[in-house]
């Protein structure tokens, strides 16, 4: 499987460019072996004639309008399939991938591996890595601790800080006040 992405490295479009450059940058992210084929560069002209006939052009356009991304010969689509696809995780079916190939492709945005290739890891709570007397202070084993009940217990702490700041601003406010109706 060699997926083939046909760009133009000459082309006076911003739109172009840009969606030249999120289409590899989208494959780079999902570590998909790919190639890029510059239909400018005058030794790729058969490539760019076999683009231009197989290719499908979008409405209002004659030709195809790059990038056009294959999988060997087959046609997958242009930029707007490879992102719509990217949107919902079906990636592996735009692109016309096995499932062996498909089960290799990091799902979304933070590149997570798909479950069925992850090792079973035991959960852990959530801590930032530094100790503090107003943490966990039970008797507990750290392992059965999830981390709403952390985020619950720092809460219930904060509130009664906060109740009391908002007294102490409000007395603040009032002792103001007097001082300018004494005057």
């Amino acid at each position: 499987m060699v997926i083939k992405v046909y760009v133009a490295m000459i082309s006076c479009s911003q739109e172009v460019k840009k969606n030249q450059q999120r289409a590899v940058m989208i494959l780079e992210s999902k570590k998909i072996p790919y190639t890029i084929i510059d239909i400018t560069d005058p030794a790729n002209e058969d490539s760019k004639d076999y683009m231009v006939e197989t290719g499908v052009p979008k409405e209002g356009f004659k030709i195809p309008v790059t990038p056009q991304i294959y999988n060997e010969a087959d046609y997958c689509g242009d930029y707007d399939g490879l992102d719509m696809a990217n949107e919902c995780d079906t990636l592996g079916d735009f692109l016309k991938l096995s499932d062996e190939e498909k089960s290799a492709i990091r799902i979304g945005i933070t590149g997570i591996a798909p479950s069925s290739t992850k090792k079973e890891t035991k959960e852990s709570p959530i801590t930032n890595g530094v100790s503090a007397s107003r943490e966990v202070s039970e008797e507990k084993d750290l392992s059965a601790v999830t981390s709403s009940e952390i985020v619950e217990k720092r809460w219930k702490q904060r509130i009664p800080r906060m109740i009391n700041w908002k007294k102490m601003r409000m007395k603040l406010r009032s002792q103001k006040m007097n001082k300018w109706f004494i005057i």
